[in-house]
C-alpha cells in the first residue's frame, strides 16, 4: 500500500505520523527496497502491504485470502477489487470486498467456486483510509495461483 500524499490533512497528528514513518517527504528516507513482489505474493509500499493467497479446497472450490496491512497506524475502512481465471476452462469471476472498522490488519477469507483447473488470482486495486485522514492505495498487483481439484 502507498500513501496518496495529496489526500493527507495538514493536522499536527498527520504531520507527526508522517514524520515518524517517513511518509510524503517528512523525515529522512532510508535506502530503497520498499516495493516489489515477494515470494508470498505480497506487494510492499510505504504505508503497508497488500497480499493475495489462494488454496485448493477440493470439489472445484478455491479458498481466497486477501490481506491489507498498515504500517502508518490503524485504518477505519478498506477495500479491494480483483479477479480469478481458470486457465483450463477460461472461466473467470470478479472479486470485490470492503471493510469498515478499526484495524491495522484486515484478513479477508472466503470460498470461491471455480471448477477444477489451474486458477490464477490477482488483486488489481486496493485502498485503506487511515484513522488520521490519509489514504493509502495499492503499490502494485499481487497474484497467486493454485490447482483446484
Amino acid at each position: 500500500m502507498t500513501l496518496d500524499c495529496s489526500t493527507v490533512p495538514t493536522t499536527r497528528q498527520a504531520v507527526a505520523i508522517m514524520t515518524a514513518h517517513q511518509l510524503c517527504g517528512y523525515g529522512a528516507r532510508g535506502g530503497g527496497g520498499n516495493s516489489g513482489v515477494s515470494p508470498r505474493n505480497t506487494i510492499y509500499g510505504d504505508c503497508g502491504t497488500l497480499s493475495v493467497y489462494t488454496f485448493n479446497s477440493g470439489g472445484g472450490w478455491m479458498q481466497w485470502k486477501g490481506e491489507i496491512t498498515s504500517s502508518a497506524g490503524p485504518f477505519v475502512a478498506a477495500g479491494y477489487t480483483g479477479s480469478w481465471l481458470n486457465l483450463n476452462t477460461n472461466g473467470s469471476g470478479p472479486v470485490g470486498r470492503s471493510f469498515v472498522g478499526l484495524t491495522s490488519d484486515w484478513l479477508d477469507i472466503f470460498p470461491v467456486y471455480t471448477h477444477t483447473g489451474l486458477i490464477y488470482s490477482k488483486i488489481t486495486y486496493a485502498w485503506d483510509r487511515l484513522w488520521w485522514g490519509g489514504l493509502c492505495t495499492s503499490a502494485g498487483v499481487p497474484w497467486s495461483y493454485v490447482t483446484v481439484t
